[in-house]
């Protein structure tokens, strides 16, 4: 099953160019594939609920709703950095192959971190929505949106 592996730096990064009580914050992704690094065009047995085969040729989502977890078990949300094409308002999105090797449906510029800034204290988790938000989410034709309630 491929699942992606978070991994939150080691002391939380802390910038003299973020508001008076705030701190810069990086969170860095990685896939992978039971204990293997996710490598597109490598094939992978065994995967997912029907132990199937897969070789992936691409590999991007988009998160929202980001929170950072402290020992309470209270979230805080992140304040993305606006960071052009990457994060945009409350989504980011994340991009792990670099369009060589068995990676044809990419494109060569990947991003594996989401940046932001979070009020100064101490994390221990982190949450997450996959996807993009449903009102960000509408298709552009008027005749293909769902009517309102």
């Amino acid at each position: 099953m491929i699942r992606t592996r978070l991994a939150l730096l080691a002391g939380l990064l802390t910038s003299t160019a973020a508001i008076a009580g705030d701190q810069k914050t990086v969170i860095r992704f990685q896939t992978m594939v039971g204990n293997e690094k996710l490598a597109c065009g490598q094939s992978y047995k065994g995967t997912g609920t029907t132990g199937s085969q897969i070789s992936p040729r691409d590999f991007r989502f988009y998160v929202h709703n980001i929170r950072l977890v402290d020992g309470a078990g209270n979230t805080t949300p992140l304040k993305l950095e606006q960071a052009g094409k990457w994060q945009l308002d409350d989504v980011a999105l994340l991009h792990f192959e670099n369009a060589t090797g068995g990676c044809s449906n990419g494109t060569p510029e990947t991003n594996e971190q989401v940046t932001g800034t979070v009020p100064a204290g101490v994390y221990t988790g982190l949450r997450f929505t996959m996807g993009v938000p449903f009102n960000k989410n509408t298709p552009i034709s008027p005749r293909c949106r769902r009517p309102s309630t």
